[in-house]
């Protein structure tokens, strides 16, 4: 049993290893230019990885390498109301920490960086629309369920599961701009509470995707950063 978990967490690593290499080597780049955009092939490799993740888990699930009550699923009902519930509190926490820790140059820099995820193309975007979709899914699934569990499980040591999938999921999200890391680990240490709590990984998940709602929208967040820029020119000029 203990080979099989070795070998369960090793392989959703390794599949994990692209995603976090390129949210390192964007992390890396600084405040990105709004003009640059993900084109529609890497929309179609980021929908191939989320499809491979998905197959992956269905087949090891198969295997008998892992299974729902093991990685923390409990089917009830209420996971739904407690997960959009805990966004909210997420939600609110967000906004306390943008006007606590973050510089206007710091906003505008991740609203840059999530702009950045969608395609100019219609293709691009709807490929983009459905990765994301899938990926709070997919993410709960190894980063709680396989990185949290599977390891507290293996090693008898709830903290090293803990440590462990908090540093894959701050490198997952570093990308994101180093002003979001705080809320992201925030946000994990939630997730992981949930998986542990009687709503189980669904509660996770549904305040996961709760949480990425938002996000579609990124487009209009930079018109409005745009326009409040545009009148700040104005008004220093009066």
């Amino acid at each position: 049993m203990m080979e099989t978990n070795d070998a369960l967490v090793g392989l959703f690593v390794l599949l994990w290893l692209p995603a976090m290499s390129r949210s390192v080597l964007h992390s890396w780049r600084g405040l990105p230019s709004p003009r640059r955009r993900r084109s529609t092939e890497d929309a179609w490799l980021r929908l191939l990885h989320q499809l491979t993740l998905i197959v992956v888990l269905a087949g090891t699930w198969y295997l008998g390498w892992w299974e729902g009550q093991a990685v923390g699923i409990r089917w009830t009902w209420w996971s739904v109301p407690i997960g959009v519930l805990a966004n909210v509190a997420l939600g609110a926490l967000n906004t306390v920490l943008q006007r606590g820790m973050a510089t206007p140059m710091d906003l505008l820099s991740h609203v840059r960086r999530m702009r950045r995820q969608w395609p100019r193309s219609k293709t691009g975007q709807a490929l983009e629309s459905v990765a994301f979709c899938l990926n709070p899914a997919t993410e709960e699934l190894v980063t709680r369920g396989i990185f949290v569990c599977v390891v507290h499980t293996a090693t008898g040591s709830f903290l090293c599961g803990f440590l462990f999938g908090l540093l894959i999921n701050q490198v997952l999200h570093a990308g994101n701009g180093p002003q979001k890391l705080p809320y992201h680990a925030v946000g994990y240490t939630v997730f992981v509470a949930l998986t542990y709590s009687p709503v189980g990984l669904l509660g996770a998940i549904v305040c996961h995707m709760s949480a990425n709602m938002p996000h579609l929208n990124s487009r209009q967040k930079l018109r409005d950063i745009r326009d409040y820029r545009a009148w700040m020119r104005r008004t220093r000029s009066v």
